[in-house]
């Protein structure tokens, strides 16, 4: 398995796992709607690009690094890494977005995915380490706990019932 930045060798494979999220209704991780492929591709690089230097970004976006992890030319999935944010900024949308394809879920990636995000963010000193997750979303709950976090707190947003997961909280 490789954890790599995204590359246009992935895009058909992004692109795919995108539309496995659009055929079974997963609301969770949809960066990319089945009519935009074609726009999306002219300017996916420079997009996260723009979210890795932080230069051009709309007001409220996070400065992060996004990384897509792939084993046997297949896209596994992706990882957002947030070591920028003020801690209040981390409480509220956690140091870590990560989603695995549909036709990898319950194949324990979810799990090495975050293990590898959490090692990220260790080796620039972040500590501790947030991360939120929808109430609804049993599998990403399950995998937060497996990896060591611990539930610090439910709260309501404007959408949806979230947990706020800490790691290492001293």
């Amino acid at each position: 398995m490789e954890y790599i930045k995204p590359s246009p060798a992935y895009f058909d494979e992004f692109l795919a796992a995108c539309q496995e999220s659009i055929d079974h209704h997963v609301t969770e991780w949809m960066p990319v709607a089945a009519d935009d492929f074609t726009s999306w591709r002219s300017h996916a690089l420079q997009t996260f690009e723009m979210l890795e230097t932080g230069r051009g970004l709309p007001d409220g976006i996070p400065r992060m690094l996004t990384y897509w992890c792939v084993e046997n030319d297949t896209f596994i999935g992706e990882i957002q890494i947030r070591p920028y944010l003020t801690e209040e900024e981390a409480m509220s949308i956690g140091h870590i977005g990560y989603a695995v394809r549909y036709s990898m879920w319950g194949k324990g990636y979810g799990a090495k995915l975050l293990s590898w995000a959490v090692e990220q963010l260790r080796a620039t000193g972040i500590s501790p380490v947030y991360i939120a997750c929808h109430a609804s979303n049993a599998a990403s709950n399950r995998v937060s706990q497996k990896v060591g976090f611990t539930l610090l707190e439910t709260r309501t947003t404007s959408s949806e019932i979230e947990n706020l997961y800490v790691l290492d909280r001293t």
